[in-house]
């Protein structure tokens, strides 16, 4: 929860006492306040307080798994990443479709240009990062 929530939360919040104007959120395809799983509600969670910043402008970017070097080494994850693209290839869980760190940052970059709010889904991310 301090990762995902606390830090998360805290950096936006001083963003907004500090006067920055718009804001950028990365949280998690499934995000929802209400959810029973730890990890979606914690997310959606994290929307609903730093939407309650005032910040003029925010997007918030909901990626799938994320997929890229780390300095760490994440077995699990790996493992996960391998499983979760095989499972796309033929058609299944394509609302969790793992995606380039890179392309969020550039789907960020993009997002920070757009006039309005958005909550972007998984598939605006990648027409973004385009």
């Amino acid at each position: 929860y301090k990762v995902d929530f606390t830090y998360q939360y805290n950096v936006a919040e001083i963003a907004a006492k500090n006067g920055v104007s718009q804001y950028v959120l990365i949280s998690s395809a499934s995000a929802n306040s209400k959810s029973k799983n730890f990890y979606i509600r914690t997310k959606g969670e994290l929307e609903v307080a730093v939407r309650a910043l005032p910040f003029i402008k925010i997007s918030i970017l909901r990626p799938g798994q994320l997929d890229g070097k780390r300095i760490q080494k994440r077995l699990a994850e790996r493992i996960g990443l391998y499983i979760m693209k095989g499972l796309n290839r033929i058609g299944l869980f394509k609302r969790y479709k793992p995606i380039p760190a890179s392309k969020v940052a550039k789907a960020m970059l993009s997002a920070v240009k757009e006039s309005h709010s958005s909550i972007y889904t998984l598939d605006e991310v990648f027409k973004l990062a385009e």
